[in-house]
């Protein structure tokens, strides 16, 4: 029996983004086709020391799903106002905020292209709306 999915998402553990996260799989058909590890920070573990252990969980989770599960597409994610990174008032505007986290996430993505180099990697910043959270892709 095969268990292979086609996805894999990197995002933050926070309890706010629960049901964008399972809207926007099951919007975008993602729903049962998508390993997910939820950590706090999303990339900032990987993305500032990745010999570190918790960087090593991420990155060995990353390698099983590839491996074992033929994954081809991961999803990098971060968030507004993340508490990994001290929430919004560690920093001194949303623009450096903002900054900070396109940074983490290309390492990351830079990363796992040189990696996996025949998957897609697709980012997303996921921001505050009326309606709750929503996922906004970061072009390359």
């Amino acid at each position: 029996m095969s268990h292979n999915c086609k996805n894999f998402l990197l995002c933050c553990m926070d309890f706010r983004l629960q049901t964008a996260i399972i809207n926007w799989l099951s919007v975008n058909g993602y729903t049962g086709d998508t390993d997910i590890i939820l950590v706090p920070g999303s990339c900032k573990v990987v993305a500032e020391n990745q010999e570190g252990c918790q960087a090593g969980l991420i990155l060995d989770g990353i390698r099983l799903s590839y491996e074992k599960h033929g994954v081809r597409r991961f999803f990098l994610t971060m968030h507004e106002d993340c508490g990994a990174y001290g929430g919004q008032s560690a920093f001194v505007s949303a623009e450096a905020e903002t900054s900070k986290h396109l940074t983490d996430m290309k390492k990351v993505r830079d990363f796992l292209k040189e990696k996996y180099p025949d998957a897609e990697v697709k980012s997303f910043r996921i921001k505050k709306s009326d309606d709750g959270w929503e996922f906004e892709e970061i072009a390359e």
